[in-house]
């Protein structure tokens, strides 16, 4: 097994080299201009016919003997890792499994993987889930993955691993901060609330754990009722919530704002404009927590607020990528998954890109008196500090 590994890992580094230099004309856009250009036509047909002699001469002269089959997957398993961090190529053979893993998300893992600069990264870990039991943090890097190496594991496998059967445990090891730590990933099935309220020193809290259909309908209700009703302040947690549903983000947005929501834009052309259906539900004070781990709905939410309800974001840089996920069945069976929109706030901003905080929290910014908090609950602190202020000035204007 580990020879066979070794091969692959050599042809996989070589094919892929390949495939760059037969890709790069076409990212680039000049298969497109050859239509019109001889000479561009003649470059891509050049840099063809090198990738046909680097395929040749591995097959001829590699150290050992090499699969075709597994030549070609490597080079399509790099090419949709230079896409974007959700893209990835998925062989016939195990379509059927990714779907199946697509359609429970997080739901056994609680953890949201990308594959980011070559390797596996945790972006989202949803609170009281397993990956947040286990111990995994928003921005580990997985090295081993079942007892294997994650350098040549593709993003579809890893999250066919990740939602795997209740009860199955997966030993992970994760690179934190220049350090190895070795975790064990209990398997669950994830069917906890998507919203969690509590009061924090006077101020509501409310941590949302994943945007998906329900969220909307639970959120409705908790903002007309019980606490949060008439209280005219409100503190969004948003950190390490990654993935989840667009349309979601739009609809929870239209409880607490009114106004152009901004569109959804592929290639430059907009395929669909989004605004307010109906009018907010609540208003008042908002301040929403980010960090890196907020990614996808969470981004957009957080965007829709700040712009359309003067919300303030504490905390870290969001991911930066939001949008939807495009799929195309290929001629040989095989999918492709890549992101085809991207959304475009209201102000002309393409979300992808990392959306910065009005006020940026980190372990460097502790005063003498916050030394024994811990980052968490530093934002926090920092959070209802931003909110009194915003108070104390409205109480001041008036």
């Amino acid at each position: 097994m580990a020879r066979r590994s070794n091969s692959f890992a050599g042809s996989r580094a070589l094919f892929v080299l390949a495939t760059v230099l037969v890709l790069a004309p076409i990212a680039s856009g000049s298969l497109t201009r050859a239509i019109a250009g001889a000479d561009e036509t003649d470059s891509f047909y050049r840099e063809f016919s090198v990738f046909t002699e680097v395929l040749k001469q591995i097959r001829d002269r590699y150290v050992e003997e090499t699969d075709l089959d597994r030549l070609f997957s490597g080079a399509f398993d790099g090419t949709a890792d230079g896409l974007d961090p959700l893209a990835t190529y998925v062989p016939e053979a195990n379509v059927g499994r990714y779907r199946e893993a697509l359609a429970l998300g997080a739901r056994r893992s609680g953890l949201l993987v990308v594959r980011e600069r070559g390797f596996l990264y945790v972006v989202g870990v949803t609170p009281g889930g397993p990956g947040a039991d286990a111990g995994f943090e928003s921005g580990d890097i997985i090295s081993k993955l079942g007892g294997r190496s994650t350098r040549l594991t593709p993003l579809w496998e890893a999250r066919v691993l990740l939602a795997g059967e209740p009860g199955t445990v997966v030993p992970v090891q994760v690179l934190r901060q220049g350090q190895t730590v070795d975790l064990e990933l209990s398997l669950g099935d994830l069917t906890g609330e998507e919203l969690d309220l509590r009061i924090h020193d006077g101020v509501p809290i409310l941590r949302v754990s994943q945007f998906e259909p329900g969220m909307v309908e639970s959120l409705e209700t908790l903002l007309s009722l019980g606490d949060l009703a008439g209280t005219g302040r409100l503190i969004l947690d948003l950190r390490s919530i990654a993935g989840g549903d667009l349309s979601v983000a739009f609809a929870a947005a239209d409880l607490l704002v009114d106004g152009e929501f901004g569109e959804l834009r592929e290639r430059g052309e907009t395929i669909e404009r989004l605004a307010s259906r109906r009018p907010a539900v609540w208003r008042g004070r908002l301040v929403v927590l980010t960090n890196r781990g907020s990614q996808g709905a969470s981004e957009v939410f957080a965007v829709l607020l700040r712009r359309l309800a003067a919300a303030q974001l504490v905390g870290g840089s969001t991911f930066g990528h939001a949008g939807n996920t495009a799929q195309r069945t290929l001629s040989n069976g095989a999918e492709l998954y890549f992101t085809g929109s991207f959304f475009v706030s209201p102000d002309g901003e393409v979300l992808n890109e990392a959306v910065e905080p009005d006020l940026r929290v980190t372990g460097a910014t502790r005063s003498l008196s916050e030394a024994d908090l811990s980052l968490d609950d530093l934002v926090l602190e920092r959070a209802i500090g931003v909110l009194r202020e915003l108070e104390a000035e409205e109480k001041k204007a008036a």
